[in-house]
Parts: C-alpha cells; structure tokens; sequence
C-alpha cells in the first residue's frame, strides 16, 4: 500500500515514531557516500560515470553542512520512496537507505557550483 501524503509529512515533520531515526540513518548514510566519493570509490552502480567532479562539490557540502545538506537528502529519500507505505519507508534498511541516497547524489550535485 502507498504511503498517504499525510504520511509522507508525518515523516518529513518527524511526527510519527521512528521519523527521527530515520532521519539520522540518512545522515550516516550521506557521510558514508561522502567518504565513497572522497575515496574515488565511486564508479559503477547508481554513480555517473562522468559525474566525479559534481559529486566532489556534493561531497563538500555534505562535510561543510552535514545536517543541512542530509536533510536535504531525507526529503528526496521520503519522496523517491512514495510508492512504499508509511511502514516500509520506516523500516527501511540501512542498505536501502544507502542504495536511495547513492542513487539521488547526481541528480543532487548536478547543478552546484
């Protein structure tokens, strides 16, 4: 079952149990992908393969402002996952949460300058 546009702010609003731990695995997931893209880890899978230098610029926004820039990152996480019920988003794994955030850093990054 979808999640209901109230859930969806339910989360975003950390209204609901288990929005804020949802929100703080995101994060360590946006720090994780950070160290990925200073390693040079970060070719293949979701990862443009002409995107390194974008993501650089991510990744320094993300060191710079982590809490800003991974709830940034939370709400495109809650809205890629709409089609997912309210339970499914908040269950999410830790390998989910990391595949979303990887998966949505380009389209982040693409236009910073």
């Amino acid at each position: 079952m979808m999640a209901t546009y109230a859930e969806l702010n339910a989360i975003l609003t950390e209204s609901v149990t288990g929005a804020q731990e949802l929100r703080e695995k995101v994060r360590v997931a946006c720090l994780v992908a950070a160290q990925t893209i200073a390693s040079g880890g970060d070719t293949g899978g979701p990862w443009s393969p002409t995107g390194h230098d974008q993501r650089l610029k991510w990744m320094v926004k993300m060191l710079s402002a982590p809490d800003a820039t991974s709830r940034e990152m939370f709400g495109v996480a809650v809205a890629a996952n709409a089609a997912v019920s309210q339970a499914g988003i908040l269950g999410a794994s830790d390998s989910m949460l990391q595949t979303n955030v990887n998966a949505s850093i380009d389209a982040l990054a693409a236009n910073l300058v």
